[in-house]
């Protein structure tokens, strides 16, 4: 069994085949704490929810990725550990976004340069989640 805990796949881009089973691959990394997906240009939301599995998931970068959208902002919602986000430069970011976040309880950092968020939708989610540090 593999003790990957963090793992940086950064700028991947789909050429004729699919990301998809790489992010299942994955699910087979229990101890996989931190995953950035940074510069991800092609991974889709369907790829996205391939991550429901690793519950051990802390810390997520997905700055400039192509799910950084209130959409996968959703999906997200499901890794309930995860303390960290980086979702920079993600102009599908919205407050609409913002909100599917309030549910997770552990979150503590948020970094959101060059998103289309606003401060009322920054106000919202840190009356959510008061010990919620906002970036950007």
């Amino acid at each position: 069994m593999y003790k990957v805990k963090s793992l940086t796949a950064g700028g991947l881009r789909d050429r004729g085949t699919t990301v998809v089973p790489l992010l299942r691959e994955l699910c087979g990394l229990p101890a996989l704490t931190h995953l950035g997906l940074n510069g991800c240009s092609n991974i889709t939301h369907a790829g996205l929810r391939e991550l429901w599995e690793p519950t051990a998931l802390t810390f997520m970068n997905l700055d400039r990725c192509s799910i950084g959208t209130d959409l996968g902002l959703q999906q997200l919602a499901r890794l309930t550990k995860l303390n960290g986000l980086r979702i920079c430069d993600c102009k599908g970011v919205t407050d609409v976004g913002l909100r599917h976040l309030s549910s997770l309880r552990a979150l503590t950092n948020l970094f959101l340069d060059g998103t289309s968020t606003t401060q009322v939708g920054c106000n919202a989610l840190k009356a959510a989640l008061p010990a919620l540090t906002i970036i950007g």
